[in-house]
């Protein structure tokens, strides 16, 4: 990631029991790059909002922008949960796996209402 100053990004904070930070720079095309801090790791179009469903992890939008890329990836990813459902969770062996998703689904419309409330500094 060129240009990379991780004071001026967005941040995606998994809980304690992980206590790991990624960076996030979204592009204009829709893509977006998560990185550590030391650029060791760095990913393109990883999945921050299935980090929200499965660990919990927070979004932390440096602007109105990056904010309205964070709200329009977990709603995608709510979508593709749902429709999980909608295939798989009449059927007793994917209990499991339909209770995850009813959690991950959860977690995300928090995580929405929380974004949407943010005050961000000017």
């Amino acid at each position: 990631m060129e240009n990379f100053d991780w004071r001026k990004m967005s941040k995606l904070i998994f809980p304690s029991g992980v206590n790991e930070t990624e960076y996030l720079r979204f592009e204009a095309n829709g893509t977006w790059t998560a990185s550590d801090k030391e650029q060791i790791c760095t990913l393109t179009n990883s999945n921050p909002a299935n980090a929200v469903a499965v660990l919990n992890a927070k979004m932390h939008p440096v602007n109105d922008e990056d904010r309205g890329h964070m709200i329009a990836s977990l709603h995608e990813w709510i979508q593709r949960y749902q429709a999980f459902l909608a295939a798989y969770g009449a059927f007793p062996q994917w209990k499991s796996d339909t209770k995850d998703a009813r959690k991950g689904i959860e977690r995300m419309e928090k995580e929405i209402k929380r974004l949407r409330e943010m005050e961000l500094p000017q």
